[in-house]
């Protein structure tokens, strides 16, 4: 069975009206007439596995604890370990509650380091960590805080032994750039100094300018390459129509360039147009046609 060892207890108070009370209070932990709170000052908390091996430890500033309530831990780190006792993933946050199942219960916004370097700035109500497989989970609503884009989706589940976060549900990527993207079960990728994201769900793309629709997305944000996956619909201002496939956005230089070498077909009020290629330039609504141009004009 995994043990438990807990370490450098500093402080331990009985249940009097005291700084504890007020600091419980200020963190939602019900202290008034309660009739038993424990604070430990400098908490660390290590569990191992059954090969003696450490899993994961929790230190925070303090832990208190209520009767009949979630322990409440004040500024929590816990740091999970692989099977050869190297750092997997570091969470640090202001505020968790440690469960009765061993479970921790991250609020507000958390951070997470992960083995390879990479940084993942998350913010919701409720961030859970299941100590057993190491997953991260949350049902809440999540603000996923990225270069140039901030995403908010119904939920997130990170299996942090293969580094994968699934921002669940519908999500928005709102990019400081001006438009947004909306897509479902978003796949969140930051591995090898990456920042990539991907979906394989239905996607629609909105700009001043634009409306895409698409069978999913591919975005890095380092390089600012976005590509819409599988067919897509272009509808203008105007309200013309280009369907094509597989579009290569170029945003960088506060660029919006769509490109494709797939078939294409323009449609408006006046003509309908088939080409092999196409360049367009959304913000000067410049559309180059390219390869076995064949219109029809009314």
């Amino acid at each position: 069975m995994s043990g438990f060892i807990i370490v450098a207890i500093a402080i331990m108070w009985p249940s009097t009206r005291s700084p504890v009370e007020s600091q419980t209070t200020q963190t939602d932990a019900s202290t008034t007439d309660t009739d038993y709170l424990e604070k430990i000052d400098g908490f660390v908390l290590q569990e191992f596995d059954q090969k003696n091996r450490l899993s994961y430890q929790v230190e925070s500033e303090q832990y208190l604890h209520v009767k009949d309530q979630p322990a409440l831990l004040l500024k929590p780190r816990v740091t999970t370990y692989d099977q050869n006792a190297k750092v997997d993933y570091v969470l640090t946050s202001e505020l968790a509650h440690y469960l009765d199942n061993s479970a921790i219960r991250f609020q507000d916004q958390v951070r997470l380091h992960t083995a390879d370097g990479s940084v993942h700035h998350i913010k919701t109500e409720e961030l859970l960590v299941d100590v057993n497989t190491n997953d991260l989970i949350s049902q809440q609503p999540v603000t996923y805080l990225g270069q140039g884009v901030n995403t908010l989706s119904q939920g997130m589940h990170m299996r942090t032994k293969d580094d994968q976060l699934t921002l669940t549900g519908e999500a928005r990527l709102n990019q400081d750039s001006g438009p947004h993207l909306l897509t479902q079960d978003l796949q969140v990728d930051q591995s090898g100094d990456q920042q990539r994201y991907y979906s394989k769900h239905q996607t629609q793309y909105v700009s001043e300018q634009t409306r895409i629709d698409a069978e999913g997305l591919d975005m890095d944000t380092q390089t600012q390459q976005l590509q819409l996956l599988g067919n897509s619909v272009i509808t203008q201002a105007s309200g013309s129509l280009i369907q094509t496939k597989n579009l290569q956005f170029d945003q960088s230089g506060d660029q919006e360039v769509y490109t494709t070498k797939d078939k294409i077909n323009y449609q408006s009020e006046i003509a309908d147009i088939k080409a092999q290629q196409m360049h367009y330039d959304a913000k000067a609504q410049k559309i180059q046609l390219k390869g076995g141009v064949v219109g029809h004009y009314e």
